[in-house]
């Protein structure tokens, strides 16, 4: 007995470390994972994300920082941007990733706090996929594959590239999933879980709310059809009619929204912008042509999907999961299993809404009337129910999608761990090969497209502004992203800004009766949701209608985009019209000019 002691001891010793370093490996993978999908938030002072998104979220979260450092905790308005209206923060889709970039402006730099968001959202997918693939299988390298699988599927991975911390914060989808499996297996419905998710879904996003909660009825649907059990509805329902009690001060504000700007005339059924953003049919096979690693795909594969994101820029384009999501769901939909109808129903009609009202496939409409698609698939009837109007983007559904298709290749890859064929290490080894396509790197990065002149320009509004003074952008067109000027003038903002689901539209159509703001835009067809005359001429831009910019909405900065000036066919005339106002300084691009200074007469002239 005591020569065997050491033997065993020394067998327990090395299986303990085994086990500890396969928990190493798992979490590094995890760590670089992370680190790939987010690395330009982990170093540098570049804007995470392409374009005027990432530039207005940044400007969000400094903006609730500086809410919450004035003692407002979980602010629910932001005074001084639509001035005189506020932003009403409990109309933006995605309050939960705000806020808490919002906390970190209280310690950090805008730039750090907002892209420092993003490594947070990619830590909580990692660890709610992993969560997930624990609730299917014990095996180590099954979590491991389904949480990397997930956390880099292009799909959801796309929305760091553009910005999009709202919709990058999806950690809620599996944790879903997972309990409407865990009912499928034979469980009960956990009411208070249940609330809870779906209140953290839709701080995140609505479009979480909707089609996680879509996906996950439908499963635990099923689920009560075969047990014949009316407890799991009765339960269900129950743990909606909670999540609606407690989101009742943010549904309720959007509903009245809504109605009133319908009944202003203004559009809130957005099947037009839905048409723009659906998925093609054949994307969710198509790898996006920004990934690192393309795989060479055959000639008649490739003239019959599209690589995406496509040449238009617009990076929302993709439903593409990744090849190992795709392969664990077709390996999960060959075999038995009870929880193949659930999941496959459900995958299948989350698909169906990612293609929005009408049928692409392969780049082509399928049916028109006109120049106009015809809606005839099922989003068009979500687009029409109360509230709903605003989810004018279909295909980002395609992020359920990637979850219920993890679950799929967390069952699929258990049973072959379980089979023992092919050899684990082998089946590593290939999920590694298959991850490496997901990969979008290196990231874009964005700038707040000042120089130290406009800068040093913008930073001179705050020294002068006095209570009641505004800033206006020029021109004057709906442009949301110069709102994120206002981190360096830290002055009310006249105009439209932020997402337009939360723009007081019929309020904003005071601007354009304005003859000084009218006199300034560019486009004269539309202004954010509200079309106009293009063939009413613009007004004369004169001293009194600069004087009545100024009684009406205390206008007193003006800052010229130059370059978008130069882009429009008004743009020289709207330039001579601010020829002899008083300029305190710019760039090649923006210039600041001082309405105040001008009319006494002192400060040096715009050419």
């Amino acid at each position: 007995m005591g020569e065997t002691e050491p033997v065993e001891s020394g067998a327990d010793a090395g299986s303990a470390r085994v086990v500890r370093g396969a928990a190493v490996a798992e979490w590094a993978a995890g760590a670089l994972t992370v680190a790939l999908v987010c690395w330009p938030a982990l170093v540098g002072s570049g804007i995470v994300g392409a374009g005027d998104d990432a530039r207005y979220y940044r400007w969000l979260g400094w903006r609730m920082g500086r809410t919450i450092g004035e003692g407002r905790i979980v602010p629910l308005h932001l005074a001084g941007v639509i001035s005189p209206n506020g932003l009403d923060l409990r109309l933006i889709d995605g309050y939960l990733p705000s806020w808490l970039a919002g906390l970190g402006n209280l310690v950090l730099s805008p730039t750090a706090a907002y892209n420092l968001v993003f490594v947070v959202g990619a830590v909580a997918n990692l660890l709610a996929a992993r969560y997930l693939a624990a609730r299917i299988s014990a095996r180590r390298l099954v979590r491991c594959v389904t949480a990397i699988a997930f956390v880099s599927a292009p799909a959801l991975a796309v929305n760091v590239q553009q910005g999009l911390p709202t919709l990058w914060f999806a950690f809620t989808v599996p944790l879903l999933v997972s309990e409407a499996l865990a009912v499928v297996g034979g469980g009960r419905v956990r009411v208070v879980r249940l609330t809870a998710l779906l209140v953290l879904a839709y701080l995140c996003s609505v479009y979480f709310l909707v089609f996680g909660g879509l996906a996950y009825g439908i499963i635990v649907g099923v689920a009560a059809i075969r047990a014949r059990d009316p407890r799991i509805v009765a339960s269900v329902g129950i743990a909606v009619l909670a999540t609606l009690v407690v989101l009742a001060p943010l549904v309720a504000p959007r509903l009245r929204f809504d109605a009133d700007q319908r009944a202003a005339g203004v559009p809130t059924e957005l099947l037009a912008d839905s048409y723009v953003f659906s998925a093609d049919a054949l994307s969710v096979l198509a790898q996006p042509a920004r990934s690192t690693v393309l795989v060479p795909r055959p000639a008649a594969v490739a003239r019959a999907t599209v690589r995406l994101p496509d040449s238009r820029g617009a990076l929302e384009t993709t439903a593409f999961p990744g090849f190992l999501l795709l392969a664990g769901g077709v390996a999960f939909a060959v075999r038995r299993d009870r929880r193949r109808l659930p999941l496959a129903v459900a995958a299948a009609t989350i698909w169906v809404l990612g293609l929005g009202p009408t049928l692409r496939i392969g780049g082509e409409v399928l049916w028109t009337r006109g120049d106009t698609p015809v809606a005839f698939l099922p989003y068009r009837i979500l687009l029409a129910l109360p509230g709903f109007g605003g989810l004018r983007v279909p295909i980002r559904s395609a992020e359920i999608l990637a979850a219920l298709l993890a679950a799929a290749t967390a069952i699929a890859l258990d049973r072959r761990c379980e089979t023992g064929r092919p050899p684990v290490v082998a089946l590593g080894g290939g999920a590694v090969v298959l991850l490496l396509a997901n990969l979008l790197v290196p990231l874009p990065t964005t700038t707040d497209l000042l120089t130290p002149g406009s800068r040093s320009a913008l930073a001179r509004i705050a020294d002068r502004a006095r209570p009641g003074d505004t800033v206006l952008a020029v021109p004057t067109d709906c442009d949301p992203s110069v709102v994120a000027l206002q981190v360096e003038h830290r002055t009310a903002a006249v105009g439209c800004a932020g997402s337009f689901a939360a723009n007081p539209w019929d309020r904003e159509r005071a601007y354009l009766r304005e003859p000084g703001f009218d006199a300034l835009r560019c486009d004269r067809a539309v202004y954010g949701r509200l079309r106009t005359d293009p063939d009413v001429p613009a007004p004369r831009w004169d001293r009194e209608a600069r004087l009545g910019l100024r009684e009406r909405f205390g206008v007193r900065f003006l800052v010229v985009d130059r370059e978008r000036l130069g882009a429009c066919a008004r743009g020289e005339s709207i330039g001579r019209s601010l020829a002899g106002i008083a300029v305190i300084g710019g760039d090649d691009r923006f210039r600041v000019l001082d309405l105040g200074e001008s009319e006494r007469g002192g400060g040096r002239v715009a050419p």
